[in-house]
This record gives C-alpha cells, structure tokens and sequence, in this order.
C-alpha cells in the first residue's frame, strides 16, 4: 500500500498551493429545477425543484440529503452532462450550457481504462485534448506523486488497490487542471478504513491546489469533516432545505474532530434537517 504523507498545509485563498494553476470559479445554482421523462409511461418526473445555492471561489461544499433526492442529478447538470428543465447554472458569468474543461467529474467508480498503466490513464484527457506527449506525461507524473502514488505510474488498474484506483481517478480529473472539481460519492465504494484515509488525503490534495469542489455524499461525517458549508436536500423532488450549514472548523483537518461535541452536534443537526424534510 501507498506510505501516506505527513504534510501540513496552509489552505488559506492567500496561499493556494504549489500546484496552483487554473483559477478556482464559481459555481452558482438559481432557481435549478431537473425533470426526467420516465421511457415505459412517458410521466414526467421531477427530480430538483427551485434549487439555488453557491459554490465560492476556492470553497469545498458538500451535499448531502436522503436517496431519490436528486443529489447526483444535480451535480451532472453543474458538469453539463443532464439538461436543467428551469433556472440557470452559472459559472463566474456564463450559463452552463454542455460539458467544459473548466470542470472535471470524478465518479464513484473509478473506470480506469484496463489496457493503460496509471501514467497512461491519468494523461488521457491531456491526450484528447493535444497537449504534447512529453508535457502531459510531465504534468501526468506531477499529479501522480501529488495523489501520492510516485512508483506506481507503469502499474496496470488490476494491480491496483480500490482506494489506489481512486487516487488514479482523481488524478485524472486534477491534471487537466479545472476550475471546478465534481465529485459524486467518490468514496462509496472503499472500505471505512480506506475511505477515512482517503478523505484526509483529498484535504491534503485540495490544500496544494485549492479549486471549487461540489462533493455529494451520503456520509453526513463525511460532509461535515470535507466541507466549508453542508447543503442539505429534502426527498424528492429535491430541493435546499431552510439552512445551509457552516462548518467552521480550522483548516488542516485532524481526524480528532470528528470526536469533538461540535462535531457531534452538526451531525445532529443534520440528521435533524433530513428528518424533518422527509416528513
């Protein structure tokens, strides 16, 4: 398994990192409604209703609320893969209208291509993209050891670990070097010790290159531990319950937080959101 670094990081905006590239933006949602058209009836189904809330510049938000609200439908309508039936998504000023390379999506699933090495798959999108073979291997490798997977780049995904793939994943999404990180439950799949290993290391990462990240989560500790503020979803259709949670702990992270009484009373709160909007 991968030696994890012991490496503190100044996270404010004033320094974001040596891996600053692209200029974190802004993410805004107003008014989002998403609807469906179901295949076997041809009923419309609505999945979010009037959804407004903001990603600032170098913010990480999570969204969290319960199953069938809409959380994943509204993160690929920010990645422009699903259309918005109302309102706008924004990003700084101009309206998502498709995907673009100011994002980046990293899914629950890694999809690692299974013919290519770590190098080979991490660079892909710079591949797509044309960007010389010697200057995205460069970058490639940059983020490789940045993942903290330096020594692995000519393994193959079979050989890899669940969180290993992960970190290849996310390393994929960061060398093109977007503005806006998409995350959709990353984790999910990862066993509790490797999830809590990765959610400290995705803190570390995002401390070397400070982007807007939108992270949608069934794990309210996990929300609570990643983000600046928590957007809380009632059931569908989904929309922003009543109060946005400000998470202000200090920044870098320790695991020692999640055991702290304020820790444990956001939590409560949250629950006490879902619960209530559920009915």
């Amino acid at each position: 398994m991968v030696k994890l670094r012991d490496r503190k990081v100044n996270v404010t905006k004033k320094n974001p990192g040596a891996f600053a590239g692209t200029s974190a933006e802004r993410l805004e949602f107003l008014g989002v409604g998403i609807a469906y058209t179901a295949s076997r009836d041809s009923k419309r189904f609505q999945a979010i209703a009037n959804v407004s809330f903001t990603v600032e510049e170098n913010e990480f938000v999570c969204v969290v609320g319960p199953s069938g609200c809409g959380k994943s439908s509204l993160m690929l309508a920010a990645a422009g893969l699903v259309p918005i039936s109302s309102g706008a998504i924004k990003i700084g000023d101009t309206r998502v209208d498709g995907p673009g390379r100011d994002r980046a999506v990293v899914f629950q699933s890694a999809s690692l291509l299974p013919w290519r090495s770590v190098l080979e798959n991490v660079i892909y999108g710079l591949e797509i993209m044309k960007v010389d073979k010697s200057d995205a291997s460069r970058r490639g490798m940059d983020i490789i050891k940045l993942v903290g997977l330096e020594g692995f780049e000519g393994h193959y995904p079979h050989e890899l670990s669940g969180g290993m793939q992960q970190r290849v994943n996310l390393a994929r999404a960061l060398v093109v070097d977007p503005g806006i990180l998409l995350m959709d439950e990353p984790f999910a799949s990862l066993d509790a010790q490797t999830r809590e290993v990765m959610q400290a290391e995705l803190l570390r990462i995002w401390g070397e290159m400070r982007k807007s990240v939108l992270f949608i989560t069934h794990q309210i500790e996990e929300a609570i531990f990643l983000g600046d503020r928590v957007i809380v979803l009632s059931k569908g259709p989904g929309t922003v319950v009543s109060k946005i949670i400000d998470v202000d702990f200090e920044r870098p992270r320790a695991e020692t937080i999640k055991r702290s009484p304020k820790f444990i009373e956001i939590v409560d709160e949250i629950w006490n959101c879902i619960r209530y909007s559920s009915g």
